[in-house]
């Protein structure tokens, strides 16, 4: 049902950051959530730090998974970063059957 509004959310956000009259918390907030719904959030200096970036190995798949997801902002990003070079690789090596991402 979120999903629905989704539009109308990010044309109400918009509509907040570019009101000159909305209080300046707001509108940096509808920056923020425009920005991270548009580019991702940026990678947490916990994950960084926690993470072992020598080798994922050591790592189960949930905590490679997890590792990823966080690394990318949320599921929907990694989501879309995996189906864009899925596609890409289709395009690039003309694979005759298309991929069922996206």
């Amino acid at each position: 049902m979120a999903r629905a509004h989704t539009e109308e959310a990010i044309n109400a956000a918009v509509g907040i950051m570019r009101k000159a009259r909305s209080p300046a918390m707001a509108r940096l907030k509808a920056i923020e959530l425009i920005l991270d719904r548009g580019w991702g959030k940026p990678v947490s200096a916990t994950a960084i730090a926690t993470m072992d970036h020598s080798s994922p190995r050591h790592l189960s798949s949930g905590e490679l998974v997890d590792a990823l997801i966080e690394s990318f902002g949320g599921p929907e990003q990694l989501d879309r970063y995996l189906c864009a070079a899925i596609d890409e690789a289709d395009d690039r090596f003309d694979f005759h059957q298309r991929s069922v991402c996206c």
